[in-house]
Formats: structure tokens, C-alpha cells, sequence
């Protein structure tokens, strides 16, 4: 609950960017940058560098948006020591569902080692039911699986993306 937490719910918000910002030291116990039981249709996160993160996600939707649309822009970052390893986290988490009509780009990221060298698995790139993934010109370093994403029915999915482990 790094940046928003809104729990409430019942709000329907258009926009949310961070743009050209440092995010660090949330913490090993964190839980998503952005937490929300309100509606957000668009989430830009780019240009930025977020490291020393524990948490579990950069986004975690928690409210049922079924005729909603969301747009999940992630580029041009350099994401270095964060991320919880499992099944259950993603760097964008929606565990209830979006429109199938949503999209998830993540494009020219660096990701270089999760928060833990004790890490044997790392976050999905999205978790989500339906939707259109693309992944173009990402690079991970010492991210097991960071290109595995976790479809549902309905998924469209394109990747151009370099992956080690040293």
C-alpha cells in the first residue's frame, strides 16, 4: 500500500500516471503501489525506477469491474530488487475481473533481481482473466519465469522479450 489505498469503492476513476519517478525501500512486507477497491480504466506507470520493493504488485484491482474496460501501460522502467515471488502475485493483479476488452502492455523494462536472492519464482507479468497482453523489448536479470503470464479464457498474448539467470 505503497502510493493510493482506497478501499471504499463505488468511484470510477479515468486516469492514474506516474511518469519520470523513483519509488524505493517499501518495505519487505508491502503489499501493491496502487490498491484499490475503486474503478480505474487507465494505469500508466513509465519512465520511472522502483527498487528495495517487497510488495506484490504495481497494481491490485479489488472490486468486480466486469463492463469496464482497464488499460495497463507499464514502459520504459527499470525495475531492480522488488517483486514477491508465488503464484499469486503480478506486477499487474486483477483477481476479479476487468472487461475482456482490457489490455496489459509492458514494453522496454528492465527487471534485474527480485527483492530476495531466496526467490525461486517471480511475480507474473499479468494475472488476470481475459484481456490482451502484449510484452515487446522487456529484459530480465535473474527473474525466473518473469515472462510467464497466468491466461484465462479468452487471452491474446505477444512477447518479444530476452530473459537470464546467473
Amino acid at each position: 500500500r505503497c502510493i493510493i489505498r482506497a478501499t471504499s469503492g463505488g468511484s470510477d476513476i479515468s486516469e492514474v500516471t506516474v511518469d519520470n519517478c523513483i519509488v524505493k525501500d517499501c518495505g519487505a512486507d508491502g503489499w501493491s503501489l496502487f490498491y484499490t477497491r475503486e474503478i480505474i480504466r487507465n494505469l500508466t506507470f513509465k519512465n520511472s525506477t522502483l527498487y528495495n520493493y517487497g510488495g506484490e504488485s504495481i497494481f491490485l484491482a479489488n472490486t468486480n469491474a466486469q463492463t469496464h474496460t482497464f488499460t495497463f501501460n507499464m514502459q520504459n522502467n527499470t525495475i531492480y530488487k522488488a517483486g514477491k515471488d508465488g503464484a499469486a502475485f503480478a506486477w499487474c493483479n486483477i483477481p476479479v475481473a476487468y472487461a475482456s476488452t482490457s489490455t496489459y502492455n509492458m514494453s522496454n523494462n528492465i527487471f534485474d533481481t527480485p527483492f530476495t536472492t531466496a526467490d525461486t519464482r517471480s511475480a507474473f507479468i499479468v494475472l488476470a482473466n481475459s484481456g490482451t497482453v502484449t510484452c515487446k523489448n522487456n529484459l530480465a536479470v535473474n527473474y525466473p519465469n518473469i515472462f510467464t503470464i497466468a491466461p484465462g479464457a479468452g487471452w491474446t498474448t505477444s512477447d518479444n522479450n530476452t530473459g537470464t539467470t546467473t
